[in-house]
């Protein structure tokens, strides 16, 4: 039997749900959701989830593009070690996007030239507070990582070796990734504030970035809550049909393929 909870937090909002059952049997189950505010860690509670202490559970925590900072980047030849990698990776993201390595947990996926390696930080602060959180309610963290990660994921695996580009937009920020050739070439994020014209603005700046006058290559994954910010017409749509085989994602996943009319 497994039993895990998954949050997935937002700069302003977290959501709740429980994994449960048999590996090959697995239940997925909505908990709820609730406000915080994620310039001051300790707005963030658990007593919602109404936990059972008699056996420790899993916890895995989605963190919202509002709560990362993504760059791609030629790590040096001659790294010894995961050490030295994430080392060069901080310091490289602490001189080109002005970190602070107090503020920020740092992690990066190597990848050996010419491919390039994937480095994240994540806010240090909140970090410290869910494991706290998970001391005071019995809670095993095992991951605090990238929600935009499952979403990447789940759309390269239809699109292997191709270029494109896939904004991927939540209620406070969004992320940018580009690729060539099926490898990862550039990812960033950014805060937003449902501002008029955001989505259009950025397509056009993917569209000079990848050379295509008339957009092709060009996906969103935006939740349906979301879709009065989509320009007309809208382009290419993640939806729940065309790349989802359930329901519901434990990693909540689902929430940026939405209901849309058309498939990609």
């Amino acid at each position: 039997m497994i039993e895990v909870i998954h949050l997935y937090l937002s700069g302003t909002r977290v959501m709740a749900r429980r994994e449960s059952g048999l590996p090959w049997r697995r239940r997925i189950e909505p908990l709820g959701e609730w406000d915080w505010d994620m310039s001051r860690p300790a707005s963030l509670t658990l007593d919602a989830l109404q936990l059972n202490h008699k056996r420790r559970v899993q916890l895995q925590v989605h963190a919202g593009s509002a709560l990362c900072k993504f760059m791609t980047l030629d790590l040096p030849a001659g790294l010894r070690d995961a050490q030295e990698q994430r080392a060069a990776a901080q310091a490289h993201m602490q001189q080109e996007l002005g970190l602070n390595g107090a503020d920020w947990s740092f992690t990066v996926d190597a990848a050996t030239a010419p491919l390039k390696s994937v480095a994240c930080a994540l806010r240090r602060a909140v970090l410290a507070h869910l494991q706290l959180l998970s001391e005071r309610h019995g809670l095993r963290l095992v991951s605090f990582a990238p929600y935009v990660t499952g979403v990447w994921n789940l759309f390269q695996s239809a699109h292997a070796d191709a270029t494109l580009a896939l904004l991927a937009l939540e209620h406070d920020a969004f992320t940018l990734c580009m690729a060539r050739a099926g490898q990862l070439e550039s990812i960033s994020t950014l805060g937003h504030r449902c501002e008029p014209g955001l989505i259009e603005r950025e397509v056009r700046r993917l569209a000079l970035a990848l050379g295509t006058e008339d957009r092709a290559g060009i996906f969103l994954a935006v939740p349906d809550s979301l879709s009065a910010m989509l320009p007309a017409p809208a382009g290419a749509i993640l939806t729940d049909t065309a790349y989802l085989k359930k329901e519901l994602y434990a990693d909540f996943s689902d929430l940026l393929f939405g209901h849309a009319k058309e498939q990609v």
